[in-house]
């Protein structure tokens, strides 16, 4: 759990559990069961080229902050419509030497981090502001910023079912999860003073899973669960038990998550240790977790979408099982990916960097009338 302590120990200091009770996950099935028929169709390839960071997608629309040089910072951010192959700009960085941290989608609207300078390992704060661009209006509405001062944790952007969320810090140096929607006027705060793992953040029918404290009484900072908490507020409540979640992915009734297979290993692998050995867990619908695959693989969050379960192989080539018949997985074949899949209703987006360092996207229709 190197990675993803080492950030959540930054953002120490509790959230608050009272309320909550462990859902249980210690007892698992492993019955073998047989294949279905999925049908996943690429169904358009785009290459984005060098330079390029974070990819968002929402309705038929792709976003990204690009360099203009190669080896320079990401100081724009472009839209490209999938259904007229047409590239817009959508923003330059307001501050001098600038770069854009993130950027997504949420329908008509592009949701941008833009911070200044390079960050470094000698200084890594910088000032930095959460915007909200219209690509129909253009109209932009700031929705969070550092203000006068800088913070070492610059907000990790993401977006799914409408929603555009981030983690920023508490001045101490605990978390704070904010969520926006195209409409609001603002911002709403749905976690204060929360020990998380940024970016391990997924929304799925209006509610919100991450990787936070373990959920047992006595669990040591080191420990880590799988939580949710409503979009409309509330408490946050524990779904997994064991304190080695790694990370986490839901679509309402249906759960998926991986965890470290064992914190102290007896015996030392012949191939030496590593960060990475996980087993994948699913359990639909509230019945017994089940395994999905075990072993070492990619530290890139699983993703549930509809009845399908996509996660990354070791070398992060994707493969998906459905969740109802989950042997054997099948592999894409797409090649590796470079950050974690996204979903937009049925729309897969598995995006992948070449060794040379360009850019694509692949957008795959999973096919829910096939299954």
């Amino acid at each position: 759990m190197t990675r993803q302590l080492a950030a959540a120990v930054t953002l120490a200091v509790a959230m608050v559990t009272s309320g909550c009770h462990p859902t249980g996950n210690d007892t698992h099935s492993t019955a073998p069961v047989v294949r279905g028929d999925i049908n996943p169709r690429v169904i358009q390839s785009v290459v984005l080229g060098r330079g390029v960071g974070w990819v968002g997608y929402a309705a038929n629309r792709l976003v990204y902050a690009k360099s203009p040089t190669a080896d320079g910072p990401r100081s724009t951010v472009f839209s490209r419509d999938l259904t007229t192959g047409q590239t817009s700009l959508v923003a330059r960085s307001g501050f001098a030497h600038g770069m854009f941290a993130g950027a997504v989608a949420v329908g008509s609207w592009t949701v941008v981090v833009d911070q200044t300078g390079w960050r470094s390992p000698e200084d890594p704060r910088a000032r930095w502001r959460v915007i909200a661009i219209d690509s129909r209006s253009h109209r932009r509405v700031v929705l969070a910023t550092s203000g006068r001062g800088v913070t070492a944790l610059i907000p990790v952007l993401k977006a799914s079912d409408g929603l555009a969320y981030w983690t920023s810090a508490e001045a101490d140096r605990s978390a704070r999860e904010s969520v926006w929607r195209a409409g609001w006027s603002k911002p709403r705060l749905l976690l204060r003073n929360a020990q998380m793992v940024p970016a391990s953040e997924s929304v799925g029918n209006d509610s919100m899973s991450f990787v936070g404290p373990g959920a047992k009484p006595g669990a040591t900072l080191a420990s880590a669960d799988c939580w949710q908490i409503p979009i409309t507020g509330g408490h946050p409540g524990p779904w997994t038990t064991s304190g080695l979640a790694m990370s986490c992915s839901a679509d309402g009734p249906n759960e998926a998550w991986t965890e470290h297979i064992e914190a102290h290993p007896k015996k030392v692998p012949a191939e030496g240790m590593s960060d990475e050995p996980y087993r994948l867990w699913l359990r639909i619908g509230g019945s017994a977790p089940r395994l999905v695959s075990q072993g070492y693989m990619s530290t890139l969050a699983p993703l549930i979408i509809g009845r399908v379960l996509v996660w990354a192989t070791l070398d992060d080539d994707p493969v998906f099982v459905d969740v109802d018949h989950l042997a054997p997985p099948r592999a894409l074949g797409r090649g590796a990916l470079s950050q974690d899949p996204m979903a937009d209703g049925s729309t897969l987006i598995l995006v992948h960097r070449s060794a040379a360092g360009s850019t694509s996207a692949d957008v795959v229709d999973m096919d829910p009338s096939g299954y």
